[in-house]
């Protein structure tokens, strides 16, 4: 797709570990308390790193936040190519 793979990996691991050491305040401060919710926004918003600060706040948290994770992460291999195609039509 033309990206440089250093940058990728670089925004990708400093995106995941500001949020394993920010998500209790987010959490927080927008009163996220249901464990449903939290693994929701951790698992598709911080990666990886994400994945497991959900298995801290909790088992069912851990397991929403691993399986949003996984499905996020196939839907944005699918549509990625197909999306960049469209857009390389249209310009």
């Amino acid at each position: 797709m033309g990206g440089d793979p250093s940058i990728t990996v670089g925004v990708t691991f400093f995106s995941g570990m500001f949020g394993f050491l920010t998500v209790g305040y987010f959490l927080d401060r927008f009163s996220i308390k249901d464990p449903i919710s939290s693994g929701l926004v951790i698992g598709v918003s911080y990666h990886g790193l994400g994945a497991v600060r959900a298995m801290e706040e909790g088992e069912l948290t851990g397991a929403i936040g691993s399986i949003a994770f996984i499905i996020t992460g196939t839907i944005t291999s699918f549509l990625t190519p197909i999306l960049l195609i469209w857009f390389k039509t249209i310009i």
